[in-house]
C-alpha cells in the first residue's frame, strides 16, 4: 500500500514539524516571560514619574500607566514597557534625546545603558558618570522647550540665565529648604546662581535726613524685612552682573520662594514671549501686583525700565520698592498707549503711593493705616492697569509680558495642569504663588512653579531640606549654596560645575 505509507509518512513529518514549532514557540515564550519578569518594577512608593528623572514623588490622582510623547507614568507594581518614548536620564545622548531635541526611536537599549537596578532589583537608580561629554541634567528637556520657544526668539541655543536672590544673611539661615531647591534647579539647568547680601544702596530718602537711616529702620526683624534698605538692596547690587555681558536673562527671586519639584524641569526663560520684562499676570489683590519671580532680559529697554524704577528710591513709597514697581509699569503702559494715540498714564495713583515715612516704619507704627492706604493705591493701580493693558488674563504690552495663567476653550477655563506643557499654546505653571494664589486659585500644588511665603518673618522660623534633588550630580553637602558652607556674602557658580503665610500689604522682592 504505497499510497497509504506515503500519506502516513507525510503526517509523521507534519507532526514532527508541528512538535518542533511548539518547542520553539515554548522557548520563545519562556524567554519573553523571563525578560518581562526581569524588567524593572516601580520601587516601593505610590508611583514613579519618568518625566521627573526617575525620582519617586508621592503624588495622587495619576491615571494608569500610559505611554505618549511627553510623559510616562506607572502605578506601583507596573512593569516599565520595553520601548520608552522619552527616557529622561542625565546624559541626553544616552537618554535617547538627539541634539536637535527629538527623541530616539528605540529607547530600550538607552534605558539599559542609562539606568540600572540596584542590588535587590527593586529600585531605579540613575547612572551619573561625569566626563567631557556630560551635559546638564535637564539638557534634553530644555532642548525640547527651545525648539518651540526659539520660533519667537533669535537665540541659537538655550539662553544664559542668572538666578539672583538678595536677602540679609540671617534670612538665608531661615530658608534652607528654599535655598536647596533653588540650587538644585539652577544646577540641573546649568544656570548661574547668586545668593547675595551685599548692601550697596545710596540715594534712599532716609539717607537724606540727619540720622534718617536709623530713624527709618524698624528695630523688630519682622518689620525690618520691609525697610527701604532691604527693599532696594537688590537694585543696587544687580548691575555688576548685568553689565558683565554673561547673561541673556536675570531671574529675580525672593529668598522666601520655594520651587515646586513637580515643575523642576520647566526652564524659566520659556516664560518670555518677546518682552523686556516678564511677570505673572494676576487679578485684583489689595496689596497689588506682586514683584516676585521677575524675568529680566538684559537689553537697553529693560535697563531703562529698572533705572526708572530705581529713581523712586529718593522718596518714601507705599510697599517700599513694590509701589514704585507698579508705578513704573503704569508709566510704561502709558507711554505705549500714547504711541497708539490713546490717553496715557497721568500719575493718577501717585497721591496714594507717596508716604511721609518709610513703609517699614508706617507698618510698625500703624499697621491698619498702612493696609488701608495700600488698598487705596492698589484699587487705583488695577483700575489704570486694566484700562492700559486690558483685563486680567488678556493683558497686552510690547515691553512688559504678563504670563497668562489660564485659557478659555469652548467655555471651559483651563489651568496649567489641564494643558500639555509642550503644546503650541500651553498654560505654563504659575510663577509666583503668593498667599492670594495659594488660597483662592485652582489646585496650587499641581499648578504652581514656585510658592512664595509672603509676609513678615520671624527669626525663630527655620525650614529644613524636604525631598531630594533628582539630579544625581547635585551634592548639597559640598554645595556653596548650603548655608553651612557660606564663607562670603556673595557666591557665584555655573550649573555645570560647582565653584568657589500670612497676607500682608507687601511681598518681599
Amino acid at each position: 500500500m504505497p499510497e497509504e505509507e506515503e500519506t502516513t509518512s507525510s503526517f509523521r513529518c507534519l507532526a514532527s514539524l508541528l512538535t518542533w514549532c511548539l518547542i520553539v514557540a515554548t522557548c520563545i515564550l519562556g524567554m519573553l516571560v523571563a525578560f518581562g519578569t526581569a524588567l524593572p518594577k516601580i520601587n516601593d512608593v505610590n508611583l514613579i514619574t519618568l518625566r521627573e528623572k526617575w525620582n519617586a514623588y508621592q503624588l495622587s490622582d495619576i491615571p494608569p500607566c500610559t505611554n505618549n510623547s511627553l510623559r510616562l507614568r506607572c502605578r506601583k507594581g507596573d512593569l516599565l514597557p520595553r520601548v520608552l518614548t522619552y527616557a529622561w536620564c542625565p546624559d541626553s545622548t544616552a537618554a535617547g534625546i538627539n541634539e536637535d531635541g527629538t527623541a530616539a526611536i528605540d529607547a530600550t537599549r538607552v534605558y539599559w545603558k542609562s539606568c540600572f537596578l540596584n542590588s535587590h532589583g527593586s529600585e531605579l537608580v540613575p547612572v551619573f558618570n561625569p566626563g567631557a561629554s556630560w551635559v546638564n541634567f535637564y539638557h534634553g528637556n530644555d532642548l525640547l522647550w527651545f525648539r518651540q520657544w526659539s520660533q519667537r526668539s533669535k537665540h541659537s541655543g538655550p539662553p544664559r540665565v542668572l538666578m539672583y536672590t538678595w536677602a540679609s544673611e540671617n534670612s538665608y539661615a531661615m530658608f534652607v529648604n528654599e535655598m536647596y531647591w533653588k540650587a538644585c534647579y539652577g544646577h540641573a539647568h546649568g544656570f548661574d546662581i547668586v545668593f547675595s547680601d551685599v548692601m550697596n544702596v545710596s540715594g534712599l530718602a532716609a539717607q537724606k535726613i540727619r540720622g534718617g537711616s536709623k530713624q527709618q529702620t524698624p528695630s523688630d526683624f519682622s518689620t525690618e524685612w520691609y525697610s527701604d534698605k532691604f527693599m532696594w538692596a537688590w537694585q543696587g547690587d544687580i548691575w555688576r552682573f548685568w553689565d558683565s555681558g554673561k547673561y541673556d536673562y536675570i531671574l529675580i527671586m525672593g529668598v522666601d520662594m520655594l520651587i515646586n519639584h513637580l515643575h523642576l524641569d520647566f526652564p524659566f526663560w520659556a516664560y518670555d514671549t518677546g518682552h523686556d520684562i516678564t511677570v505673572m499676570d494676576q487679578d485684583f489683590v489689595s496689596y497689588g501686583l506682586n514683584e516676585n519671580a521677575m524675568l529680566l532680559k538684559t537689553n537697553a529697554l529693560a535697563r531703562d525700565f529698572l533705572r526708572t524704577h530705581w529713581s523712586y528710591r529718593s522718596e518714601f513709597w507705599m510697599q517700599g520698592d513694590n509701589g514704585p514697581w507698579m508705578e513704573t509699569i503704569l508709566e510704561t503702559l502709558g507711554q505705549e498707549a500714547e504711541q497708539r494715540g490713546r490717553l496715557g498714564y497721568k500719575n493718577t495713583c501717585t497721591q496714594h503711593g507717596k508716604l511721609l515715612i518709610s513703609a517699614g516704619m508706617l507698618l510698625a507704627k500703624n499697621k491698619q493705616f498702612a493696609i488701608e492706604l495700600g488698598d487705596k493705591y492698589c484699587k487705583c493701580f488695577f483700575q489704570e492697569f486694566d484700562r492700559l493693558a486690558g483685563p486680567y488674563g488678556y493683558r497686552e504690552s510690547k515691553r512688559v509680558g504678563f504670563t497668562k495663567t489660564f485659557q478659555v476653550k469652548d467655555g471651559t477655563f483651563l489651568n496649567p495642569s489641564d494643558t500639555d506643557v509642550l503644546s503650541p499654546t500651553p498654560v505654563m505653571p504659575w510663577a509666583n504663588c503668593f498667599a492670594h494664589v495659594r488660597d483662592w486659585w485652582y489646585k496650587p500644588p499641581q499648578n504652581c512653579w514656585a510658592f512664595h511665603w509672603n509676609g513678615p518673618k520671624s527669626l525663630e522660623l527655620h525650614s529644613t531640606v524636604s525631598g531630594t534633588c533628582p539630579d544625581p550630580s547635585f551634592d548639597w553637602e559640598k554645595s556653596p549654596w548650603n548655608y553651612r558652607n557660606r564663607r562670603s556674602s556673595t557666591k557665584l557658580t555655573g550649573g555645570r560645575s560647582l565653584r568657589s503665610d500670612t497676607d500682608r500689604p507687601r511681598q518681599h522682592a
